[in-house]
């Protein structure tokens, strides 16, 4: 079982869920923008998703902002954000060491099997 964790189906999808999980994220926070009342300043869904990716990824260019009585809202999204990509770091890392030590331990196998020429 653990040894299908390092197939390229297996990986791609331990790769792909968090960032889709991240892209899902980032979709709540910007309809959560739209809701707010007077869409706390931002024009349109557009506006609303480009400053929740600046936002989540702790870019904050300052060319889009929130209305005075939601800006604290947009250091909880830096927060999430910064929360978000550490777990998603330390899960890639955890699953490339699980293949890694997999790989070597086969091939360790494998050479313990092996007839002496």
């Amino acid at each position: 079982m653990a040894s299908t964790m390092c197939k390229t189906s297996k990986a791609s999808e331990v790769v792909h869920t968090p960032l889709n999980r991240r892209s899902c994220l980032l979709m709540l926070w910007a309809l959560l923008y739209m809701v707010l009342p007077a869409h706390a300043g931002l024009n349109n869904f557009h506006d609303a998703v480009y400053f929740s990716m600046i936002t989540f990824t702790t870019l904050g260019y300052g060319d889009v902002t929130l209305n005075e009585p939601w800006q604290v809202l947009a250091g909880a999204e830096g927060m999430v954000g910064i929360v978000v990509f550490g777990l998603t770091t330390a899960l890639l890392y955890a699953v490339i060491q699980k293949c890694w030590k997999i790989t070597h331990d086969n091939k360790a196998a494998r050479r313990k099997t092996q007839k002496p020429r």
